[in-house]
């Protein structure tokens, strides 16, 4: 299922890339980098990993996925141009930050939700 939902949102944005390469005034090369980089967001992000430390460990994992920067995969670079190598850095860190953030704000919410109702339960 997750194999034919990720096939479409690729064919979209493919599809989709010359309308935004033309409005924002940006290379072809610069774009497909961005679009690879978004997709291979999609494959590494620990979503999970971090949505758990949010709601077990509550704003220290907010305040850890906002400190923390995260790694480009080099194997993903190799053979690449400069030009692809620093639209495609720039891009999976924004993507892959924005993704940890919000999971461990989900995480977070979870946290104070479950304390604020156990609080509730407990002073009653």
């Amino acid at each position: 299922m997750f194999k034919y939902v990720s096939i479409v949102m690729m064919m979209f944005l493919f599809l989709c890339s010359p309308v935004f390469a033309v409005e924002t005034n940006v290379t072809v090369i610069e774009q497909q980098a961005r679009l690879d980089a978004d997709i291979d967001v999609i494959r590494d992000a620990r979503s999970l990993e971090w949505g758990l430390g949010g709601a077990l460990c509550g704003f220290f994992a907010l305040g850890a996925s906002v400190a923390y920067a995260p790694t480009v995969p080099t194997a993903n670079l190799m053979g690449k141009s400069p030009e692809y190598i620093i639209a495609y850095t720039d891009a999976y860190r924004s993507a892959m930050k924005r993704k940890n953030i919000m999971a461990a704000g989900v995480g977070c919410l979870v946290n104070v939700s479950v304390s604020a109702v156990l609080f509730l339960f407990i002073t009653r």
